[in-house]
């Protein structure tokens, strides 16, 4: 038994061979094992975003699913490069990225809200925002 991964580099070679037994491998008598892909697709599995919070277990031929509108899946921020959940991308954009943009109190203008971080004297006069 065999994953495709595998096995195909071994059949597209000129005299394909068992990679355990060494044997002379004849493409037309290897086929899927559709008993042990059902076996296989029904194991219990915890979401990929179980270390972000999600608690679904279920079904492996259920997981892609699952995935696709999983609230904890993670996400790019477009401003500073990290990393974020889905569901906390608004708030990370608004409140916490370092890359936001804030609006100074005295000045009428706009940066980034790192810049704030990296000159003093700029960031005794903006407001968190």
């Amino acid at each position: 038994l065999f994953c495709r991964g595998c096995l195909e580099p071994v059949l597209s070679k000129e005299k394909p061979l068992c990679p355990l037994d060494y044997t002379p491998l004849n493409k037309d008598d290897v086929f899927p094992d559709n008993a042990c892909r059902r076996e296989i697709l029904g194991l219990e599995v915890k979401c990929d975003y179980a270390d972000s919070g999600c608690s679904w277990i279920g079904q492996l031929k259920d997981l892609q699913v699952h995935a696709q509108h999983c609230d904890h899946q993670v996400t790019i921020c477009r401003q500073c490069g990290l990393n974020v959940p889905v569901q906390s991308l608004t708030t990370h954009q608004e409140m916490e990225c370092p890359m936001r943009t804030a609006q100074c109190d005295y000045f009428v203008f706009s940066f980034d809200y790192n810049n704030k971080l990296n000159n003093p004297i700029v960031g005794s006069r903006v407001r968190n925002g």
